[in-house]
């Protein structure tokens, strides 16, 4: 029932019907509750660095969660489960006529990393074709929906082989901190 509740739920995001909901986040508090979450799934190494100053973002939360959680099941399964994954979230300055061909502007990176054998060069410009797959009894949904609903948030995905592992940046624009508001003291 759950893989079938996760299934649909990929189903959804990856069709036309599923917009994301935005208010502004924390970036670093949902890769802390996305590695929570991927974490009661699974035994696994994960190292999530320090990411204080990670700057919110305008985001559906659950739909950036699913994302980070969908990209942390694709790192333990390219290390069978062994090897270490490490996860961050930073700010990310982009000047004008930057290498990932986005908008001069405030972004935030997420970054996750795994120690696994990386991606073969003829998969890689497969990675986010909706069935595509290179694990057994997979359904190769994880990346395409990672891909539409980091997309539709305004972002990119790029992926990279480093022949020790493969790493994952999301890269999504920030919003301004939203202020808090202030209630007089009570009495």
């Amino acid at each position: 029932v759950l893989r079938a509740q996760t299934l649909t739920r990929q189903l959804l995001s990856f069709s036309k019907g599923s917009a994301p909901v935005k208010e502004p986040v924390d970036g670093g508090a949902v890769l802390d509750e996305a590695a929570a979450t991927f974490l009661t799934s699974k035994y696994a190494d994960v190292a999530v660095a320090n990411h204080d100053g990670a700057p919110f973002i305008s985001a559906d939360r659950g739909q950036i969660a699913q994302v980070l959680i969908n990209i942390l099941t694709n790192a333990f399964e390219a290390s069978d489960g062994k090897g270490k994954i490490e996860a961050g979230a930073e700010a990310l300055t982009l000047e004008e006529h930057n290498s990932y061909g986005m908008r001069a502007g405030e972004y935030l990176r997420y970054t996750i990393r795994d120690s696994g054998p990386g991606i073969a060069e003829g998969d890689m410009a497969k990675l986010f074709d909706p069935f595509f797959t290179t694990k057994r009894g997979g359904n190769g949904l994880g990346l395409t929906t990672s891909f539409t609903i980091v997309k539709r948030h305004g972002g990119i995905i790029v992926p990279r082989s480093t022949g020790a592992g493969a790493v994952f940046e999301i890269i999504i624009p920030a919003c301004e901190r939203p202020k808090q508001e202030t209630k007089p003291p009570e009495q």
